[in-house]
C-alpha cells in the first residue's frame, strides 16, 4: 500500500485543482461511464483495495467522490464504471494511465428435439463422451429471467464447480412486449378468430412459430399467393387451419431462414462470416409468463425464433468441447466445429436458404455445426491472444485502441500489422486482382499421433489455388506443421465478383474442410 499511496500523492496542482472544478458537475448530468486504464508502471495490483485506490485516483475528488465508482473489474479488463459527466470524462484523457472511456449502452440481445438432429445422444457419443460439459461454466447475457422457471431448477444436478464464484442479482422491475402479438390483436379486435400470415417475397419459404393470441399459421411466399389467388376468385373464401403437430425428420432440414446472419464482414472482409450455423428456428424453449402476452397462458415454454435460440446450442455444445477437451483454446474450439461442420441435410442434397437455391458461404459459413465430428476433429487451426494484435494493427486500429483490449503496451508501427485473411483462422476470405496472394496457415494435430492428411481442392471458377506441401504428416499429437496457400486468378477468369469453394485436409479418420471466399476485381 506505501507505494500506492506515494504514487497518489504525486498528482501534480494543476490536475488537483481542475478535478476540484469538475467535482463541481450537477447530479442530474452525470452517466455512467465505462474506463479503461492502464496498471500503473512497475507495479500489479493484488489486492482489492489497491485496485479501488488506484481507480478512484481517476475520480474527482470530494464528497461524492466514493459514490462515483458504480463497479471495480478485475479480470479480463483493467477499469471500472463510474458516474461522471462528459467534462468529467474528457477530463481524464490528460492523466497519466488514462486508455479510453465511453458512455454505458444498454445492448439488447437477440429445445424440442434439437439435440437428436445435432447427434446428441444421452448415452451415446459426443454428450457422454464430454461427460455431459461437467465443470464448464456458461455466461448468459440477458435482459432478465424468472428464477423460478423450471429451466432454472438444479434438481439431479451435482453441486456447482469449485471455481463457480458467481450470485444472482433480482430485479423484478423489468418488463417487456411481444411484437408479433400486436398482428394478431389486431384481428382479435376485429372481431376475427384466426389469421394467416403470408411472407414477402424476400423471406420466401421461411415459417417460424409464434406465441399468437389466437389460432394462426405462417405460409411461405408461394403458399400465399395461391390463397390470395384462391381469396379474390370467389365472394365466399373461407379456409380451415388443420393442426397437424410436429413434423420430424423434415428431409430439407437443416434449411437456412431469411432472417439469419449473412456475409460478408463489413468490419473486417478478410474473415469469412458467417463462421457456422446452428438451430435456431421454432425453438421451444422457457418463456416467462410474466411477459405482456395476452394470451392469459400460464404456459412456461414456448416456440422462439432467432439468434437467441441459435447462441445456446453454440454455447452448449462449445462447453461439451471444453469438458472433454480442458486445454484447448476457445479459437481451438471454434475451429474444431468450423472444420468439422455439415453442408448437407438430410436428404443428402446441399443445405438451401428461404428461396430453395443452395446457399452460398455468406449465408452457410462453414456449414452446420456438427457435434459429433466436432470433439474428435483432427486437426484445429489456434491461435493465443497476441496473435490477434497483428490483425488489430492490421484493421487500422490505434495502440490505444488495441491497448483495450489486450491490456499491455502495443506498438503497431513496428511492422507487425498482418492482412487480415492471414489470420490463422479456419477459413479464407480475400480480394483478388491480377497479382497472385499467399498465405500460411498452421494446423496442430489434436488425433491420433501418427497419421497423414493429403490435400483436396474444390475448385473455384476463375481463381487458381496452390497448396505447398500437399501431404503432411504428423509422428506425434500436439506436433504443428504450416502450409502455404496461393491464389491466383485463371487465364480463363472472366468474372468479377464472388466466387466460392474449399480445401479439405482428408486422413483416413478425419476430414477438415475450410471454406473459400474470393472476391475477384
Amino acid at each position: 500500500m506505501s507505494t500506492l499511496s506515494v504514487f497518489c500523492i504525486l498528482i501534480s496542482y494543476s490536475a488537483l485543482a481542475e478535478e476540484m472544478t469538475l467535482e463541481n458537475a450537477p447530479k442530474s448530468n452525470l452517466e455512467t461511464y465505462i474506463v479503461h486504464v492502464k496498471l500503473p508502471k512497475g507495479r500489479l495490483l493484488s489486492e482489492l483495495d489497491d485496485i479501488k485506490s488506484w481507480y478512484n485516483s481517476f475520480l474527482p475528488i470530494g464528497e461524492l467522490g466514493s459514490s462515483r465508482l458504480v463497479h471495480s473489474y478485475r479480470h479480463v479488463v483493467t477499469g471500472f464504471a463510474a458516474k461522471l459527466s462528459p467534462e468529467e470524462a474528457k477530463g481524464m484523457e490528460k492523466k497519466d494511465g488514462f486508455i479510453t472511456a465511453r458512455p454505458h449502452k444498454k445492448l439488447p440481445l437477440h429445445t424440442t428435439h434439437s439435440p437428436n438432429f445435432l447427434g446428441l445422444h444421452q448415452n451415446l457419443g459426443a454428450w457422454p463422451g464430454s461427460n455431459y460439459g461437467e465443470g464448464v461454466i456458461i455466461g448468459v447475457l440477458d435482459t432478465g429471467i424468472t428464477p423460478g422457471h423450471p429451466s432454472f431448477s438444479d434438481e439431479g444436478m451435482p453441486p456447482p464447480p469449485k471455481k463457480w464464484k458467481g450470485k444472482c442479482e433480482f430485479n423484478g422491475t423489468s418488463g417487456g412486449g411481444i411484437a408479433r402479438i400486436a398482428k394478431g390483436q389486431t384481428v382479435l379486435d376485429a372481431g376475427g378468430l384466426a389469421m394467416i400470415l403470408m411472407n414477402d417475397e424476400p423471406n420466401g419459404y421461411s415459417t417460424i412459430a409464434d406465441p399468437h393470441v389466437i389460432a394462426a399459421t405462417h405460409v411461405s411466399y408461394d403458399a400465399g399467393q395461391k390463397i390470395r389467388s384462391y381469396i379474390n376468385s370467389t365472394s365466399t373464401p373461407t379456409a380451415t387451419i388443420d393442426f397437424k403437430g410436429t413434423v420430424i425428420g423434415d428431409p430439407m432440414a437443416p434449411m437456412i431462414t431469411s432472417f439469419s446472419s449473412r456475409g460478408p464482414s463489413l468490419a473486417s472482409p478478410g474473415i469469412l462470416k458467417p463462421d457456422i450455423i446452428g438451430p435456431g428456428v421454432s425453438i421451444l424453449a422457457a418463456w416467462p409468463v410474466s411477459v405482456d402476452n395476452n394470451t392469459n397462458s400460464n404456459a412456461t415454454f414456448n416456440m422462439i425464433s432467432g439468434t437467441s435460440m441459435s447462441c445456446p446450442h453454440l454455447s452448449g455444445i462449445a462447453a461439451l468441447l471444453k469438458s472433454a477437451h480442458p486445454d484447448w483454446s476457445p479459437a481451438a474450439i471454434k475451429s474444431a466445429i468450423m472444420t468439422s461442420a455439415t453442408q448437407f441435410s438430410l436428404n443428402g442434397g446441399a443445405i438451401v436458404d428461404e428461396t430453395y437455391s443452395p446457399a452460398n458461404v455468406f449465408a452457410l459459413g462453414a456449414g452446420h455445426v456438427n457435434p459429433p465430428n466436432a470433439i474428435n476433429p483432427g486437426l484445429i487451426y489456434d491461435l493465443q491472444p497476441d496473435d490477434y494484435i497483428p490483425y488489430l494493427c492490421g484493421l487500422g486500429y490505434t495502440d490505444q485502441e488495441i491497448e483495450v483490449i489486450v491490456q499491455h503496451t502495443v506498438t503497431c508501427s513496428n511492422g507487425t500489422s498482418i492482412p487480415e485473411a492471414q489470420l490463422n483462422y479456419p477459413s479464407f476470405a480475400l480480394q483478388l486482382g491480377a497479382v497472385a496472394k499467399t498465405y500460411t496457415r498452421t494446423v496442430t494435430n489434436v488425433g491420433e499421433a501418427n497419421s497423414t492428411y493429403a490435400i483436396e481442392i474444390d475448385s473455384i471458377l476463375g481463381v487458381d489455388v496452390a497448396v505447398s506441401p500437399s501431404i503432411l504428416s504428423f509422428s506425434e499429437v500436439k506436433q504443428k506443421m504450416t502450409y502455404e496457400i496461393s491464389f491466383s486468378q485463371s487465364t480463363t477468369a472472366a468474372y468479377l465478383g464472388f466466387v466460392e469453394g474449399a480445401i479439405v485436409w482428408r486422413s483416413s479418420n478425419h476430414v477438415v474442410r475450410s471454406p473459400i471466399s474470393v472476391n475477384l476485381v
